[in-house]
């Protein structure tokens, strides 16, 4: 009976890892307004047909703030969804999602463009001041961590008062000058637009090395320096938290600042190494030692060839000598 499980669990298998491959690759940051539901496509690129897209990650979303989604949540999602993980190979190890905070939107009595920044002001509160305000709620952060310089030239326009109106402010893209675009909704019915450039930057806990370091060498806590520095809003950068335990992809200089460019998950299985691989199915869970055709990191799905021999096939890396395939299309429990 053993042996016929074996069988059945490795015919399995491998015709499972004849589907088409989905990859899901986590970006390095997301962002998502305060209450949103928070789905795989908001914190990944998704390709290939095995998920969806609009599947949600369990994430607090309520408080505007900065959360992290790690890979364990994402595989989560995917076991909740009855996605088995040999379906999907997934890129990065961590999403830094800013959740942003949601404006008290008042009642459109004219049509105007869909914007989180919409508002009916009824204070003294100027131009500049809403600008400030939209800038604010796109990047999830406010004040002493936030520096705006804004062109003298645009002081006539900024410095104007906003009771009365509606204001909408919408930044057409974020980086060190950040255009923004205002649209002035007056009580007569009547329209106003105008543009506005600004300079963001952003207080950051940003990660440099302490010492020179040679390519693929692992980065650990006596390699780092940590620093808070003013940097534009799309400037690349990691925090000293996520920098520890990654490789260099190449050889840095002490001072030189760490970025998802020059770090990467060390590798944790070699090509050729003697891999145990869980073949799981339901609560039966059979073990199968096999060869690495490839080298990978936590998360990815490599290629393996069975030491008893066989066709090859693919499986997700759970760590150092380990890997694991999910598999739920056969009631292995059943007499055949």
């Amino acid at each position: 009976m053993h042996r016929l499980l074996i069988m059945l669990m490795l015919a399995l298998l491998l015709a499972t890892t004849a589907r088409a491959d989905t990859a899901i690759t986590l970006r390095s940051a997301a962002r998502i307004g305060a209450g949103a539901r928070l789905t795989i496509g908001d914190i990944a690129t998704v390709t290939g047909a095995a998920t969806d897209a609009t599947l949600p990650i369990s994430a607090e979303t309520n408080q505007p703030g900065r959360i992290t989604i790690p890979i364990n949540t994402v595989r989560q999602a995917l076991e909740t969804a009855g996605i088995a993980r040999s379906e999907v190979t997934i890129r990065g190890d961590r999403c830094i999602v800013i959740v942003r905070e949601q404006g008290n939107d008042a009642p459109r009595t004219t049509p105007t463009p869909s914007s989180e920044t919409e508002t009916t002001d009824t204070s003294e509160r100027t131009l500049r001041d809403h600008v400030r305000a939209a800038i604010e709620r796109s990047l999830g952060v406010s004040g002493d961590a936030l520096r705006l310089g804004f062109d003298p030239s645009d002081a006539e326009q900024l410095g104007r008062a906003t009771a009365g109106m509606t204001v909408d402010v919408h930044a057409t893209g974020i980086g060190r000058r950040t255009p923004a675009r205002i649209t002035l909704y007056h009580p007569d019915g009547s329209i106003e637009v105008g543009r506005v450039r600004v300079e963001v930057q952003i207080r950051r806990e940003v990660a440099r090395l302490s010492r020179n370091l040679p390519r693929g060498a692992s980065v650990g806590p006596s390699d780092v320096a940590v620093s808070h520095e003013w940097l534009a809003p799309d400037e690349p950068h990691i925090e000293p938290a996520v920098a520890l335990g990654q490789r260099l992809r190449r050889a840095l200089d002490t001072g030189d600042r760490l970025t998802d460019a020059s770090v990467e998950p060390p590798i944790v299985i070699e090509r050729g190494d003697i891999v145990m691989v869980h073949v799981v199915s339901g609560a039966v869970v059979l073990r199968q030692e096999s060869r690495a055709l490839e080298s990978g990191r936590v998360g990815q799905r490599i290629r393996l060839e069975p030491l008893s021999g066989g066709r090859t096939f693919r499986a997700a890396i759970e760590g150092p000598g380990r890997a694991v395939v999910m598999t739920s299309t056969i009631a292995l429990g059943e007499s055949p």
